[in-house]
């Protein structure tokens, strides 16, 4: 199930897809990681606070910090996975398939349903009306009953992590080109993974799916003919031998 939220700033209304392909652009070293060999799909997903896009942690630090810093720790569903609605994008092939000589994932999205799928909004001004919201639920429950601390009810503690969960749909309108989709969900803190990135250690939280999501594999236009090849090589010792796999005939001028 897909969430698809309508233009504007409001992202209270919003339409379900279902049965929708996804793409998820990855390097060719990640591909025996992903496709494992026992008929399963594994997804590293990233805590939104490690987003490679500064200015989303940011934002949506300065609306944590505003409310109460604690809501880093309790956010809801706070690991996210990024996927692309077309196979052909060649900013994305350059940028997440390792200089289009990787390969992208044709995923069915009825077979995302351990968390939230939506689709992403190119416009940062979104972050203040749910900034508002916040504040709102917040004083409000305040005006109602002063003695009680407003954390304590759990009524308003649900509306507020409803509404933060609606930040990490929005992303900064320069990064329109990589028409995201997004998944996110929670996790148990024990089963968090560790990898070292970018010179840092950063928290991963697997994500295993049945391995029948996966529709087709598309190679980057930066790769030689016999990729293909080694891919289906690799695609015999997995429980899905005869899976269709086409290199992408991108236009792609390697200087």
């Amino acid at each position: 199930m897909c969430i698809v939220y309508p233009s504007g700033t409001s992202l209270v209304n919003y339409k379900i897809i279902i049965n929708m392909t996804l793409y998820h652009y990855t390097s060719l070293e990640n591909l025996p990681l992903i496709v494992r060999k026992d008929g399963y799909l594994e997804f590293l997903l990233t805590d939104y606070m490690d987003f490679d896009d500064p200015s989303e942690g940011k934002k949506m630090w300065e609306v944590i910090r505003d409310v109460d810093k604690k809501w880093v720790e309790d956010i809801w569903e706070r690991f996210v996975i990024s996927f692309c609605i077309e196979n052909d994008n060649l900013a994305m092939l350059k940028e997440y398939a390792n200089n289009a000589s990787g390969v992208v994932l044709a995923i069915n999205s009825d077979y995302l349903d351990r968390g939230t799928l939506f689709q992403c909004r190119y416009d940062l001004s979104i972050v203040n009306h749910i900034k508002d919201r916040i504040l709102r639920i917040k004083e409000d429950f305040k005006d109602r009953d002063k003695e009680t601390d407003w954390r304590a009810n759990t009524q308003e503690r649900a509306y507020i992590k409803r509404e933060m969960a609606k930040l990490l749909a929005i992303k900064d309108p320069h990064y329109n080109y990589e028409q995201e989709w997004r998944l996110r969900m929670s996790g148990r803190m024990e089963n968090v993974v560790f990898q070292f990135k970018r010179g840092r250690l950063r928290q991963r939280y697997p994500l295993i799916v049945d391995i029948k999501a996966l529709e087709k594999i598309y190679v980057g236009p930066n790769n030689s003919p016999s990729v293909i090849d080694e891919i289906k090589m690799y695609l015999r010792y997995t429980t899905i031998p005869k899976m269709d796999v086409e290199i992408l005939k991108v236009p792609y001028r390697s200087r």
